[in-house]
């Protein structure tokens, strides 16, 4: 009856070990579970960033950067994270199945023996410890200790073991995955902030650019003007009325009898000269103007799209630190990661 009683208390302790190492390792399954749906948001997350950065506007704004390989490098370490911690979510599935497995074959074998029991009175002597513990250190076929029971306990304690390892190192998983989720993160949200910082930095500069580019087309449009000015002058008068008074049209007639002009006004070859020149310099001047004009809209139009870009950007960004969701993220790993805030060294 002592031995009987003996290991049904033994069975019943090794159950009650074995359905608490199951509780701990359903915990460790929900926080396993938290994370992963955190890393499959985040995904969903870094897919879209992706996407919303073509929705840049030009082809050169299009082009892969740092940005985008940084988006590259997060989404193939969350989703090695996501495998890792997969795994490690089949075999805390498996060891539950052993472990409730080992807690029915425990819960069996007490019952046997809670039914012998029922058979016996509840009174009895609390000596031959001896010969109790005896009986539970060899089994015997005939006996309350079977090796049917031998082997549950065994086997047990042995679950209850690598139960306890496997929780130990999805903790340590956990812990590593979490932070390496938050760094990936980090680096991402650094490198658009840095990109977003050098699209303002170029839209200043090109703001800059075509306003000088815009001042000097007016500057060549008022010398433009000087210039042809300066030929209608040369021209002459149109008719009488631009005369001024005190001009006079009374210069001698010239009669030309050679091939030549004559040779006692030069004034004309000069003036001939002179205007060919102004001629050249006003079409030079309209060419240049043109290319001044063309270089400013171009300089207008990156302006612009690089404006765009950083809207873009800064949308995406955005939409990164509004999708954070820090309750996936276990409380112990919080709590650890406060304490390594609280106790960490301060810079000089």
């Amino acid at each position: 009856m002592r031995g009987v009683r003996e290991v049904e208390g033994r069975l019943l302790r090794q159950a009650g070990r074995v359905s608490q190492e199951e509780v701990g390792l359903q915990r460790e399954r929900a926080h396993l579970e938290r994370v992963l749906g955190s890393l499959g948001a985040q995904l969903t997350v870094n897919r879209r960033s992706t996407e919303d950065r073509k929705k840049r506007p030009s082809t050169s704004e299009t082009e892969k950067d740092g940005a985008n390989y940084l988006l590259a490098c997060e989404r193939r370490e969350l989703c090695e994270l996501k495998q890792d911690l997969q795994g490690a979510l089949r075999d805390t599935l498996s060891h539950l199945q052993a472990l409730a497995q080992c807690s029915r074959q425990l819960l069996h074998c007490a019952g046997e023996r809670a039914r012998v029991l029922e058979l016996l009175p509840h009174s009895g002597s609390a000596g031959g410890q001896s010969s109790s513990a005896q009986t539970l250190t060899r089994a015997q076929p005939i006996g309350p200790f079977t090796p049917e029971c031998k082997h549950i306990l065994e086997s047990s304690m042995l679950q209850v073991s690598q139960s306890q390892e496997l929780r130990q190192n999805t903790r340590q998983m956990l812990t590593s995955a979490v932070a390496r989720q938050k760094a990936a993160q980090r680096s991402v949200d650094d490198g658009l902030m840095k990109k977003i910082a050098e699209t303002v930095g170029l839209q200043q500069n090109l703001a800059v650019m075509s306003a000088a580019s815009r001042q000097a087309a007016f500057r060549k449009q008022r010398q433009i003007n000087c210039i042809r000015h300066s030929q209608g002058r040369a021209q002459g008068p149109e008719y009488s009325g631009d005369v001024l008074s005190r001009e006079k049209l009374n210069r001698p007639l010239v009669q030309v009898y050679q091939r030549h002009p004559g040779t006692q006004l030069p004034e004309a070859a000069q003036l001939i000269q002179g205007s060919a020149v102004l001629r050249r310099c006003l079409q030079a001047s309209e060419d240049e103007l043109s290319q001044l004009q063309r270089s400013c809209l171009h300089l207008l139009e990156n302006l612009q799209r690089k404006k765009a870009a950083a809207q873009v950007d800064s949308a995406v960004l955005r939409m990164r630190r509004q999708k954070v969701d820090k309750r996936a993220t276990p409380a112990f790993i919080q709590q650890a990661a406060c304490r390594e805030q609280l106790y960490s060294p301060c810079p000089r």
